[in-house]
Parts: structure tokens; C-alpha cells; sequence
């Protein structure tokens, strides 16, 4: 009656000491053919652009346990600034074990150039589309995927440059208005102007890059002007006339009444354009008014 429970539990060992030897910790390993990681959008308006996106596609065996982290650093090109952290999360993220393996993607983002100001003397560079060019510094971005347990594995680190505006935005400098005059009002014409409100800080910084113009249009309608494609008229060279004043204070910059009047329709749309910050200052878009020439 010895034999067979001697056997059995032979049989047992030999199971049991064939799974220890076989069995692994479950991993996470990297997904191919997603490109690199680190992604930096392009640069919009605004001292919270360039946007870094930091992702990693992995593939989980089942049981896997662990945490990770994803942390962004960011530091002025050719300076001696050392990285500092942007983001404010930092929080290590649970990985949640499954019955089976699974897919799982690793994934934070972060504004690189958020109170990232150039020191004095760092070269600046002009950068953007035609029409939204903006003056710029180098900047470097780094992310840094931490990994614990079946994630430690996908530790890594990649950097990668963007471009910072220099000057800020133009809510920092002030702003430019366009006044045209409307219909008339009880026999009083305000003459055609710029309204400049620009500190001279900003100003030293955006004018050397920038040009602006002031493109018209007409249209039979309110909506026709706003909407029209080619202009009636340009008057450009707009940046060599403006000077700073300060925020609290305006600046008028009179325009041609003789260059408005071309037009042949009742109403008149504005427009500033051009490139570099100045033209950022303007705010964009288009106005329209019903022009009542000399």
C-alpha cells in the first residue's frame, strides 16, 4: 500500500519542479513600427505652444504587474541651463494585471516653452508658415519613460529640439487696432488710424523679424466684405511706423483716406497682415464697417 503513494508523490516533484524551471515573470515589451516615441507639435501662438507628446505602444503578457512614469524635462539650446522638470504629474501609474496578454499604451504630454525665456545674448531665428512666422530660440525637450516591474524593461529616453517664440505673446507687448471711421455722425469724421499699444521691450524683440500691411476689402454686403478673396487695396510697410508707447498709452498712425475710398462697394473690410509677431499683435481676423468717404 507504500508503493502507489510513493509514486504519487514522486509524480507530483517531478510536475511541480518541471513548472518552476519553465515559468517567467510576465513582461511588457515595445510594439515595432511606430517611429520614435517622442513627437513635437508644431508651434502655435502663444507661450504655452510646442506641444511634446510622448507615446510607446507595448504588448503586456498575462499577470503582468508594475508601474511607470513619464517625465519631460526642457532646457534653452547652447546654454549651460540645466534640464528642468515641466510636467506636474510625476505620479508613478499602476499597470493593472489581465487574464491574458493585452495592449497597452504608454502615453503623456506636455507645453514645452511654458516659461521657457531666453537668456540675454541666445541667438533667435525665424520660424513658421508664411503668414504666422514668429521670432525664435532652440530649445531642447527631453522625456523619460521610468518603468518598474513587468515594465522595467521599456525604460528609455529620447530628446528632441523645438522652437520657442523669443518675444512671448503679444498679450505681454500690447496690442494694434485698426480705426476706421464709420458713417457719419452728426457732421464729426474721426480721421482713418492705427492704435498702437506696444511696450518697448516687446517691441525691440518682434519689430527687426516682422512686416505688416493692411490689406482692404469691399462687398456690397457686410458679409460679402468679410467674406472676399482678393483685396481692392494694400498699404504696406507698416512696421517701419510704429514706435513704442507703452501699454497705457496709444499711439495713432493715420492712413490714407484716398486709399480706403477706391473702393466701389458700400461696406469695407480690414485686415492686418504680414509676418512675425507684429502681426500676432493685430489678433487676426477681419473687421468690417460702412465707410463714409470725403
Amino acid at each position: 500500500m507504500t508503493t502507489p503513494a510513493v509514486t504519487a508523490f514522486t509524480i507530483i516533484i517531478a510536475i511541480s519542479g518541471a513548472a518552476v524551471t519553465v515559468s517567467a515573470a510576465p513582461v511588457c515589451r515595445a510594439r515595432e513600427g511606430f517611429g520614435d516615441p517622442l513627437r513635437v507639435q508644431a508651434l502655435q501662438a502663444g507661450r504655452s505652444s510646442g506641444i511634446a507628446k510622448f507615446r510607446v505602444h507595448a504588448e503586456c503578457e498575462a499577470g503582468a504587474e508594475g508601474t511607470w512614469t513619464i517625465q519631460f524635462d526642457n532646457a534653452v539650446r547652447g546654454t549651460t541651463h540645466a534640464l528642468r522638470p515641466i510636467n506636474t504629474r510625476g505620479r508613478p501609474r499602476t499597470l493593472k494585471p489581465s487574464r491574458r496578454n493585452y495592449r497597452i499604451d504608454l502615453y503623456d504630454k506636455t507645453s514645452v516653452c511654458r516659461d521657457l525665456d531666453p537668456p540675454p545674448g541666445t541667438k533667435t531665428v525665424v520660424r513658421g508658415p508664411p503668414g504666422r512666422r514668429y521670432t525664435a530660440f532652440e530649445a531642447t525637450v527631453t522625456a523619460r519613460l521610468v518603468g518598474t516591474g513587468a515594465l522595467a524593461g521599456l525604460s528609455m529616453r529620447r530628446s528632441a529640439t523645438v522652437y520657442c517664440p523669443a518675444c512671448g505673446h503679444h498679450s505681454r507687448g500690447g496690442r494694434i487696432y485698426v480705426r476706421l471711421p464709420r458713417a457719419r455722425r452728426r457732421g464729426t469724421r474721426p480721421e482713418p488710424h492705427l492704435e498702437v499699444r506696444l511696450t518697448a521691450e516687446w517691441l525691440a524683440c518682434a519689430k527687426p523679424s516682422s512686416t505688416l500691411a493692411l490689406r482692404l476689402f469691399d462687398g456690397e454686403t457686410r458679409k460679402d466684405a468679410l467674406n472676399a478673396l482678393r483685396p481692392y487695396a494694400v498699404i504696406e510697410g507698416l512696421e517701419r511706423r510704429i514706435e513704442a508707447t507703452g501699454r497705457d498709452r496709444a499711439a495713432r498712425i493715420p492712413l490714407d483716406w484716398s486709399t480706403i475710398c477706391r473702393r466701389s462697394k458700400e461696406w469695407v473690410a480690414y485686415e492686418l497682415w504680414g509676418e512675425g509677431d507684429l502681426h500676432r499683435a493685430s489678433g487676426g481676423g477681419r473687421g468690417a464697417v460702412q465707410v463714409d468717404c470725403p
